[in-house]
């Protein structure tokens, strides 16, 4: 779906290799008006939400390696009024700043910064597939896994409070199978989200007929591939 959604920006960015992005692809397939609603809409909701679930995320996933960014109750930084403010979302807030001060000075700055992020990003993701397809993959895990795949499964306690066990209710069929695919595309769509983004500077790159069809559809089908394959190495190294 994200690929084919790429394809259809592509074309688009083709007719009207304007800068802008959506909302010059609604300004001219509807009227000024949607494309204004949705430019604030983007600059007030959309994008600045992302940003921010970004940042939080960022510091979610840090805090395994520091852990004073964790986001305990007693961890209190400063509060603000009715608001409490934490380590946490101090630092995102922080970085959000910089990145932001720092792609106001010029390109070559983000662009460093954005190919540093994405090479190592890159590289360790495929360092973790390839690892753990040659060195840490159990053929009667796999099998397991996939044994009951298309098996709706409640998720109950077992053992106290901290334990989970798996219950199978039923075969995923009907609205049952509906749910259970929207569900599943949540952090598949997020992963491989932003693409869109590149239809922005259309009016600033060299030949965007082509070069930015192409890129969506690289880089969609590029993360794509990473996102899939890192999940069947999970399917194959970890039980569910």
């Amino acid at each position: 779906m994200t690929l084919t959604a790429a394809l259809s920006y592509g074309e688009l960015s083709a007719m009207f290799p304007k800068a802008g992005g959506q909302y010059v692809y609604l300004k001219e397939s509807y009227n000024p008006l949607t494309g204004f609603l949705y430019g604030w809409s983007f600059f007030a909701v959309i994008q600045t939400g992302t940003i921010a679930a970004v940042g939080v995320a960022f510091c979610k996933f840090a805090a395994y390696f520091f852990p004073v960014l964790e986001m305990n109750p007693s961890d209190v930084l400063f509060l603000i009024g009715p608001f409490k403010i934490y380590t946490a979302q101090f630092v995102s807030i922080f970085i959000i700043v910089l990145l932001t001060y720092i792609n106001t000075k010029g390109v070559k700055g983000g662009k460093l910064i954005q190919t540093v992020f994405t090479v190592t990003k890159l590289v360790s993701l495929f360092g973790l597939i390839v690892f753990g397809f040659l060195l840490a993959a159990k053929s009667e895990i796999w099998n397991a896994n996939w044994a009951d795949a298309w098996t709706m499964k409640s998720m109950v306690k077992s053992n106290g409070a901290d334990g989970l066990s798996a219950t199978l209710i039923a075969p995923i069929l009907g609205a049952g199978a509906l749910g259970a695919i929207a569900a599943s595309m949540v952090g598949s769509i997020f992963s491989s989200d932003a693409w869109n983004n590149v239809t922005f500077i259309a009016g600033e790159i060299k030949n965007p007929q082509k070069n930015i069809g192409m890129s969506l559809f690289l880089g969609t089908l590029i993360v794509t591939c990473i996102y899939v394959a890192a999940n069947l190495m999970y399917l194959s190294v970890l039980p569910i």
